[in-house]
């Protein structure tokens, strides 16, 4: 069946438009200037990252709790069928935003 042994999955559209990708990106932007520990860079031994997690962003950890049943639970059922019965069934460890340099 569709989903039945893909590793990956994409959308024909983004999940979240600019806007909220802003929003998240400048509530990040604000926290991180505003500590003295700014971006964290060693939260992850395998892939490091320049990172701050989701739960020091309050206005984003709220807005993605709730995208997190309406979009992104959803998403991944869709995508991944044989992993689940149920949206529900689904448990998230660890939500970041990564900040990095594309050039």
């Amino acid at each position: 069946g569709k989903g039945a042994d893909v590793a990956a999955c994409k959308t024909a559209a983004p999940l979240f438009s600019e806007a909220e990708c802003r929003a998240v990106i400048e509530e990040a932007e604000h926290v991180a200037a505003s500590r003295e520990e700014g971006w964290t860079t060693k939260r992850h031994n395998n892939y490091a990252t320049t990172d701050i997690p989701i739960v020091d962003l309050p206005r984003s950890k709220a807005w993605f709790l709730d995208q997190l049943q309406v979009k992104v639970l959803p998403f991944l059922a869709q995508c991944f069928p044989r992993a689940c019965e149920s949206p529900d069934d689904f448990r998230i460890f660890d939500v970041f935003v990564v900040k990095y340099n594309a050039s």
